[in-house]
């Protein structure tokens, strides 16, 4: 059920819609060394919440209880880290080791 003005748990998370994701990595996350890429499904799968929230093309992914087991499963739905290959490309800075 939406939170319909009351706080909610969640993470932030960006969407590939209409964009392609070499062009969001490079203008959103270039800062980045490793990044997670769930489908939509993934996070269905486990009984995830894809939230819209603010503008397009973020979305928050709901949890429930952010207990361990809640957290497990959502690391379990993000999959593996992988290298971001824009990483540094267009950015000032870099995250710290």
């Amino acid at each position: 059920m939406p939170a319909r003005g009351r706080p909610l748990l969640g993470i932030s998370v960006f969407a590939v819609l209409g964009i392609a994701l070499e062009d969001l990595l490079a203008h959103r996350f270039a800062s980045f060394r490793t990044i997670y890429l769930p489908t939509a499904g993934q996070l269905r799968e486990r009984e995830f919440e894809l939230l819209a929230t603010g503008q397009r093309p973020h979305y928050t992914v709901r949890l429930r209880r952010a207990d361990d087991p809640e957290l497990e499963e959502l690391l379990a739905a993000l999959g593996p880290a992988c290298p971001n290959p824009q990483y540094g490309r267009s950015s000032i800075w870099r995250e710290e080791r």
